[in-house]
């Protein structure tokens, strides 16, 4: 029979051992105790045997020690002996951990030592490195040594690491190393046959274990098959370079481009967050396409997608010319970093060449980064304030019926927004920050004009237009640029604060504003006609913090408050809840909402690994950072009681899905007060002095605040654990006493009132 005939036959036979010696692989891992028990970490929700590895193993001694030697003869025997045996030694390590669970320590001894044989024992070492257009260099024995270890380490530990779903360490090796047979045969220097066979045999013996392995999977791989995989394709990949050009070193990378990647971010990431690399995560690619809405499936379908352009490319690389293999390599890296970034890969706030497209190509954004870096600079902020206030005469002849809204506050006056749509719609324009974008879209949609205000253009162009010509401006918020237009006495300028109620000292109350104090306090008192408030309390603290007189006040409630009376809003909020997150709905629910921090800060407060220690399997935490503080919004995936993706979920929808609220200074509370009259509050106020002396908090709120106060990470866990184990049937009376004081006017009917009032401007009615 033909050579090539029965080598074809012994490979398609290799297959076949591979796929009938698995199964009797499973029953010795079960009987072994070489099983994955499901955890927070792994996939699996049932004990799986491990050790698939073995049966590979094999497979792979069959196929050329006995089948592919009977033809090639004793040379490819004495060839393929010594790397059977080094290997012997990865998949005895795997074996090991995969029955008892050795540490990283005793693995990295056992990958290491099989490293070094395979340099002694073996042809698979680097000996000199061809750079095409400059020289040759003969490396030296240490650095040759060196070199090797560090190659073999690195590609064992990257395919390691990437075993994380079915079927995906041994489909990306099926297609890299296929890659690889493929490189090995047509583009090598000197051909040779023997690496070409042994690549091929291993993939005929993966092929064959393939089918237990993928989703769902019947045996895993385990650290027996994952750390033989990476050990078998680095000495492979090895075995072309020992006169090695540098495409020809690159290549097996470039091949190897997903576990490489996901392995070299893993390792900045866990650096980045001062963790040690060999701490394992929830962070790795495959984690973050499941966290994106990727199926397990269409996860390591994706993934196999990525593993095969990159081993086109590595195709290409071969083919191409000096210039071109530079190109390739630069739009390579370029196409791995933006793939990163849109991921998460590097973690959910770290996308520095998404930052750098986005400021070159997004004047908002641009806008933003500099009144940044410049916020503090006087003389920048006179130059701004002089711009505005002739802009604003300029404009001030010009006469409209324009009712303009100044959003800041995503999602708050939604409601209300939507029926000013309706009833304004031609007269209505909306002026959003960039905290709204999204938000003002879908009003756009609606049929609403929208016009940005953190884009200088747009700002001196049409939002100062807008304000000087006005009838009726409406605020949700407080705007210094309003501080330095003279408005004319019939424009009525409404202050629809975002919340019912407040801790802290707000307008010239405020700590903050002692600047602003000394030279535009008169200014500030008199910028507003009409402050909408639903209780006498917010209405004396208008009357402090703005100079409101009493005839200003308006206690018709706070329009966004509606949503709390809206028939069936309670029972499709639980609905909703139990629809995207169905295994909580039976747990306590905790939210963390502390209020915005105005120092830069890119972490919270709080040790939530101690705090996801001491949850139980019936508990949650969610964690919501203030919307303006994008910096802290982060993938809490590495723990197992705690995240901070609310999907779909509004924040309202939310808090009636909340048993516990844990906060600080923050009005969330007034909201969740009529959102579950059943709930309970912790105030964590850590740094209680220093934001008394920076910001400042209202006094006789303190007096009454309707939850524990803690002051330090030991008593929120105290205070916490015993809240948790508190029953919860009962009204809370500290609710119904700040509903009481604080949300007296909000009955689910504001808007109807406020709207109402909107119409007396209109009509020139007096308003009592």
């Amino acid at each position: 029979m033909n050579a090539t005939l029965r080598v074809i036959i012994y490979l398609f036979m290799s297959v076949f051992i591979a796929l009938f010696i698995t199964p009797l692989i499973k029953v010795i891992a079960l009987k072994l105790g070489a099983t994955d028990t499901p955890n927070q970490r792994r996939m699996n929700k049932t004990i799986m045997p491990t050790m698939g590895g073995l049966a590979i193993y094999l497979t792979f001694f069959i196929s050329t020690f006995f089948l592919l030697g009977s033809i090639l003869g004793s040379s490819y025997k004495n060839y393929i002996l010594p790397i059977l045996l080094v290997a012997l030694i990865i998949v005895i390590t795997g074996v090991v951990d995969d029955i008892k669970e050795i540490n990283p320590k005793q693995k990295t001894i056992g990958i290491l030592l099989a490293a070094i044989f395979t340099y002694f024992f073996t042809p698979a070492r680097f000996d000199t490195l061809t750079i095409p257009g400059f020289t040759t260099f003969v490396l030296p024995g240490v650095l040759n040594f060196l070199l090797t270890i560090l190659w073999i380490f690195t590609l064992t530990n990257a395919l390691n690491l990437i075993d994380g779903l079915d079927g995906l360490a041994s489909g990306i090796s099926i297609i890299s190393l296929s890659t690889i047979g493929i490189i090995a045969y047509f583009f090598l220097p000197e051909k040779n046959i023997f690496i070409s066979l042994t690549i091929f045999a291993m993939v005929a013996s993966i092929l064959g274990f393939f089918p237990h392995n993928y989703h769902p999977a019947t045996i895993y791989l385990g650290d027996t098959g994952a750390l033989f995989l990476g050990f078998m394709i680095s000495i492979l990949s090895l075995q072309g370079l020992k006169n090695a050009t540098f495409v020809a070193v690159l290549t097996p990378l470039v091949i190897l481009g997903v576990p490489i990647t996901d392995t070299f971010y893993a390792m900045i990431r866990r650096k980045l967050n001062k963790q040690s690399i060999t701490n394992s995560d929830k962070m790795h690619l495959h984690h973050r396409l499941l966290s994106l809405g990727f199926t397990h499936q269409s996860s390591v379908l994706a993934i196999y997608t990525i593993s095969a352009i990159f081993s086109f490319i590595a195709l290409m690389l071969n083919y191409a010319s000096g210039m071109g293999i530079i190109m390739l390599i630069i739009a390579t890296i370029f196409g791995i970093e933006i793939l990163v970034e849109l991921i998460g890969l590097f973690g959910e706030n770290r996308k520095p060449m998404l930052n750098v497209m986005r400021f070159l190509g997004n004047r908002s954004y641009r806008l933003e980064v500099f009144n940044k870096r410049y916020k503090g600079n006087l003389l920048m902020n006179r130059v701004k304030f002089f711009l505005i206030k002739n802009f604003f005469y300029f404009y001030r002849k010009k006469e409209s019926q324009k009712i303009v809204f100044l959003l800041n506050n995503p999602f708050k006056q939604s409601e209300l927004i939507t029926k000013l749509i309706k009833e304004y719609t031609f007269r209505l324009v909306i002026c959003f920050t960039e905290n709204v974008q999204e938000e003002a879209l879908h009003y756009k949609e609606m049929g609403a004009k929208i016009v940005p205000i953190n884009s200088a253009f747009s700002f001196f162009t049409k939002v100062i237009y807008l304000l000087a010509s006005a009838k009726i401006i409406i605020t949700d918020d407080c705007y210094d640029f309003l501080k330095f237009m003279k408005f004319a006495k019939d424009i009525r300028i409404i202050q629809l604060w975002h919340t019912t109620g407040v801790m802290k000292k707000i307008g010239l109350e405020s700590l903050e504003k002692i600047y602003e104090k000394k030279k535009q306090s008169q200014k500030n008192s008199v910028i507003y006609t009409d402050f909408i408030v639903s209780s006498q309390k917010m209405a004396e603290i208008f009357k402090y913090s703005f100079h409101a007189k009493e005839e200003q006040i308006r206690k018709i409630g706070v329009p966004f408050t509606d949503i709390f009376f809206t028939k069936d809003f309670f029972e499709n909020a639980k609905k909703k809840f139990k629809k995207l997150f169905g295994e909580l709905t039976e747990k306590k629910i905790i939210l963390y909402a502390p209020t915005k921090r105005d120092a830069n800060t890119d972490k919270f407060a709080i040790g939530f690994k101690q705090i996801d220690e001491m949850l139980t399997d019936n508990t949650h935490l969610f964690v919501k950072p203030h919307p303006f503080e994008k910096n802290l919004i982060d993938n809490f995936g590495q723990f197992a009681h705690i995240s901070s993706n609310l999907k779909s979920l509004s924040l309202e929808e939310l808090l009636v899905n909340v048993n516990i609220l844990i906060t600080d200074y923050s009005s969330i509370i007034f909201d969740y007060a009529l959102a579950n009259l059943k709930g309970e509050i912790i105030f964590y106020n850590y740094d209680f002095a220093q934001y008394q002396k920076t910001v400042g908090l209202n006094e006789e709120f303190l007096k009454n605040l309707p939850g524990k106060v803690v002051r330090t990470q030991g008593e929120l866990m105290k205070s916490l654990e015993e809240k948790i184990l508190q029953e919860q049937s009962k009204l809370n009376p500290l609710f119904a006493d700040l509903n009481k004081h604080w949300n007296k006017k909000n009955d689910g009917k504001s808007i109807d009132r406020f709207l109402k009032f909107l119409t007396k401007i209109e009509s020139g009615i007096k308003i009592d």
